[in-house]
């Protein structure tokens, strides 16, 4: 896990972790298999198992235990039992695993069985929880009437109608209203930047979002961070590799960025935009559709 791997019988929250985990099986990028009651967490990055049970957030959702208010943005590949938040909540004797009030906007991809947008298998319990249906790559998922597969614009502000309608706004979720802090998707508050005043408020590393609304027409935003004053270039290249725009060339300060991209004189299809922040090299593809 990208900060437990096997947690039994604990009562954890306001976890997170931007990660690249790499395992064989029971992978996530908070936990491997968690068996206790995690809420108030978050995790990012990549998780890579090469064999079953692989998660954005967690591997395997024990017996007995309860993950809540949670959600997952991690890209994920695996074999078997391969889900955006979960590879298997688990219930084999006593008690059932449950989930609650989680989301994942996650690329999913596995080469097995029991491969979902959301959860990979389920025996367990899941209620008022989303996946992301243009991001995942996935149409399906398990979990039964509580899971719910959206679109982009159903799941960031200002939301479909009904969705997130059992979350609590008020103490333990944020809404991110112009899209800066977390796309525009629900936030828990801690461990996001809100000001760029303070040295300590700014990001530690470059890190490129991936754009929004995504797929997009004709404009879409494109987000990213610099820890450092420091030369900036933002292209933007299609599928062939040629380059139709440069969004960005010069020195930009420390914090973060938005920069918007008009792509009305572009052709539908697949593009990609890249980051170079001093010496590193960021990139994402973004789909338009006219």
């Amino acid at each position: 896990g990208g900060i437990i791997g096997r947690e039994d019988d604990g009562e954890l929250s306001h976890l997170s972790a931007d990660v690249s985990v790499i395992g064989r099986s029971y992978v996530g990028g908070v936990f491997g298999f968690v068996g206790g009651h995690v809420r108030y967490s978050y995790s990012e990055g990549t998780v890579n198992g090469t064999s079953n049970y692989t998660g954005g957030f967690v591997g395997i959702v024990g017996t007995g235990s309860e993950v809540s208010d949670s959600y997952s943005t991690a890209d994920i590949t695996g074999n078997s039992n391969v889900g955006g938040f979960a590879g298997q909540i688990y219930s084999p004797y006593a008690g059932r695993g449950t989930v609650h009030r989680v989301y994942s906007t996650g690329a999913v991809t596995g080469d097995g069985l029991s491969v979902g947008g959301l959860i990979g298998r389920n025996h367990g319990t899941i209620t008022h929880s989303y996946w992301n249906t243009e991001t995942s790559g996935r149409t399906e998922s398990a979990g039964g009437s509580g899971v719910t597969g959206l679109t982009t614009a159903d799941m960031t502000f200002p939301y479909a109608t009904g969705v997130y309608a059992e979350w609590d706004f008020d103490t333990t979720w944020s809404h991110d209203e112009d899209h800066s802090l977390n796309e525009g998707y629900p936030h828990l508050g801690f461990g996001l930047s809100t000001s760029t005043e303070n040295e300590e408020d700014l990001p530690r590393q470059v890190k490129l979002h991936q754009n929004y609304p995504n797929p997009f027409n004709p404009v879409t935003n494109i987000r990213y961070e610099l820890p450092q004053q420091q030369e900036v270039r933002l292209e933007v290249f299609n599928v062939l590799g040629r380059r139709v725009a440069v969004l960005v060339s010069g020195s930009q300060q420390a914090g973060n960025h938005i920069i918007q991209f008009d792509a009305s004189r572009f052709a539908s299809g697949m593009y990609l935009y890249r980051l170079q922040a001093g010496n590193v090299v960021q990139t994402h593809k973004m789909m338009l559709v006219k």
